[in-house]
């Protein structure tokens, strides 16, 4: 994936006025006369659909830009794991896993017999 390409000044002053200065998360107007900081938020997140075009773009306040990217994770990793079922990757077995019915337990810092 190429490494998005930052706004100038002007363009985020065009996108924050094109959308009338309101975050797009919580629906409330951002001051930024008042120091209320904001971001430039993708709607939907890059590792998802990988698109990183102006539709795409929409002013946000830091807060709920944070809160939005940390929900994001759960869906970003559910999208990276059917896209690599599709692909026929499989998660590689455990290093600590061996074949002669042994498990490492962590709280003893040993290996055991399985029991399971």
């Amino acid at each position: 994936m190429t490494k998005r390409k930052a706004l100038s000044r002007n363009q985020r002053a065009r996108l924050f006025l094109e959308h009338g200065g309101v975050c797009h998360i919580c629906g409330t107007l951002i001051k930024p006369q008042r120091g209320e900081k904001w971001e430039v938020e993708h709607v939907e997140a890059l590792e998802i659909s990988g698109r990183d075009d102006w539709e795409n773009l929409r002013p946000a306040h830091v807060k709920c830009h944070k809160t939005k990217t940390a929900e994001d994770v759960n869906v970003i990793a559910k999208c990276n794991r059917r896209r690599a079922k599709h692909l026929g990757i499989h998660k590689p077995k455990s290093a600590l896993s061996r074949r002669d019915g042994y498990k490492f337990n962590w709280a003893k810092g040993r290996y055991e017999k399985d029991t399971a």
